[in-house]
Order: C-alpha cells, then structure tokens, then sequence
C-alpha cells in the first residue's frame, strides 16, 4: 500500500512537472511571435467547416464569453450563492473573475500579435494581444470552477452529469469560436486551457488552505 501511495505521489509529481514544463516553453516562444507548428493550417481547417448553424453559435460563444458579460454572469451566479448562504462556494466562484486580471498580465508580458488576414480569414477585428486567448481562459476557469462545484452543490446525479458536460462542450466550443473567426491562434486557445487550469488550481488550493480559517475569524469575530 505505501509502495502505492509513493507511486502515485511520484506520478502526480510528474505530470505536474510537465505541465508547467508545456505551459512555460508555449508561453516563452509565443513571446517570440512566430506561429507554433500547425497553427496556420489548423487555424484553416476549423475555418473551413460549413455545417448549418455554425456562424450563429460562434457569434453567440464569442458574445456571451467576453471578459465583461462573462463578469456580469459570475456576479448573479455569486450574488445567488450568497442568497442560499453558499458563501464557501459564492467567494470561490467570484474569485474566478480575478483570471481577466491574470490573463491581461499575461498577453502583456507575452507581447504576442493577433492572427493577420491573409495567412487566415479574419471576421473579427479583434484589439489587443493573442497570447493566451482570454475568452478561453476566462470561461475555462469559469465553467472549471462550475465543475468543481457541482460535487458540492448537485446531489442528483443525472442533473449533476449534465452540468459537467455541458460545461466541458462550453470550454471547447469557445476555443473552437476563437479560431474560427480568426481572432486567436490554436496555439492561443491552448495556451487558454493551460493558464486556466493552472489558475483554477491555484484557486482550488488557496481556497481550501484559506477559507476555512477565514470563516473560523468572521465567526468569533
């Protein structure tokens, strides 16, 4: 049993290891401005899909996931939390809009241009810098933490299951939108996933270390 325990240790050190590995290396040499390999072909095969529907359901993701709808959406959800005295979880769920600070430090500090017209088909003119993509990373950690929640705040299974996937299409459906409108790189939507995960974990870990003795003081206070 301990042999086991070592090895899963060992094994959770690993992938650790090599995530934040993956995760540096993209973010080093998208500040170099060059395309990752397959960027630019990836970017046009996902451009190139013509089923019924597509256009309307990427205007409505890239609409609905932008940094100040996707605020004005974790607020009522919170603001809800707080109503039905989940402060545990409203504070978590809140906290998830501190990414849009993360993720503008971050295309900051990478300095990476947006995809140009002509290597792609660029719908959107979109401002600002590319990497990582911040409708990603905003709505990975939003609908991440949503995930993470639904343990705690859904004990019917089935009801349970459906918000997890739902969640999980949410996520990938937006780094397909991104793309698809040539607003970001596939290597920008991937650097989304990756900060976001971290950023999720990193909320997760502060969260559990720090609420309770929180909660502990305002309740002797």
């Amino acid at each position: 049993m301990f042999k086991d325990i070592m090895y899963r240790a060992s094994l959770s050190h690993l992938l650790l290891f090599v995530g934040v590995a993956v995760t540096l290396l993209m973010t080093v040499y998208a500040s170099t401005g060059g395309l990752f390999p397959g960027d630019a072909r990836i970017s046009l095969a996902i451009q190139d899909v013509d089923s019924a529907g597509v256009g309307a359901i990427v205007t409505f993701m890239n609409a609905a996931f932008d940094a100040p709808t996707l605020i004005v959406i974790t607020a009522v959800l919170s603001l809800v939390l707080g109503i039905l005295g989940r402060y545990p979880q409203m504070f978590l769920l809140a906290a998830t809009t501190l990414s849009q600070i993360a993720n503008a430090a971050l295309k900051l500090a990478v300095g990476r241009p947006r995809p140009e017209d002509g290597l792609v088909r660029v719908t959107e003119q979109a401002t600002g810098l590319s990497f990582p993509s911040g409708h990603t990373m905003g709505t990975v950690v939003f609908f991440g933490i949503i995930f993470y929640l639904s343990f705690q705040l859904i004990s019917h299974r089935h009801l349970r299951l459906l918000i997890q996937v739902l969640a999980i299409s949410q996520m990938v459906a937006i780094g397909f939108s991104r793309v698809y409108t040539g607003a970001h790189w596939p290597s920008d939507v991937v650097g989304g996933f990756l900060w976001g995960a971290w950023f999720i974990l990193l909320l997760v870990v502060c969260h559990k270390r720090y609420y309770p003795r929180l909660a502990a003081r305002w309740a002797t206070a």
